[in-house]
């Protein structure tokens, strides 16, 4: 329930403890420094984003907060913030990457609600790993094949 931080590339990193984040699988970060943290809530296999704010002093933990996304039960994948846009988008595999919908990634604008949340379909077998082309046009997404080769 825990992101490091080295801030500033300081060597001694800074251990940020959020109570909202169970498990975190991906982390990332918008313009305004505030971290984003890919995983799931509670105790069970829904699929969420916890926001930690940041603040004057960098990260703010104690602020951090689950967002609802509506992400359902799924495998937590990949999380992103298009640096163009501040749009959160996310990546997650709702069978679990035993077939059926795989690879659903949703692009939230800000503020991000569910009810705002854009599907794309990927549909790959098992896709994990999702990252942004330096322009925010190209999506890069690893899959894995049924044979759990890459």
């Amino acid at each position: 329930n825990n992101v490091v931080w080295y801030p500033g590339g300081a060597p001694d990193p800074k251990v940020l403890t959020c109570s909202a984040l169970t498990y975190g699988t991906n982390v990332a970060v918008d313009n305004e420094g505030n971290l984003y943290v890919g995983g799931y809530i509670g105790q069970s296999t829904i699929a969420g984003i916890t926001k930690i704010p940041n603040g004057p002093n960098g990260p703010d933990p104690t602020r951090c907060k689950t967002l609802d996304l509506g992400l359902g039960e799924a495998g937590m994948e990949g999380v992103v913030v298009d640096p163009k846009t501040d749009d959160l988008v996310t990546l997650t595999n709702p069978g679990g990457c035993a077939g059926g919908v795989e690879g659903r990634m949703m692009i939230f604008p800000k503020p991000y609600r569910r009810e705002t949340g854009i599907r794309h379909v990927v549909g790959r077998n098992c896709s994990f790993g999702m990252r942004l082309s330096a322009d925010s046009k190209t999506v890069f997404i690893l899959d894995e094949t049924v044979d759990q080769g890459t």
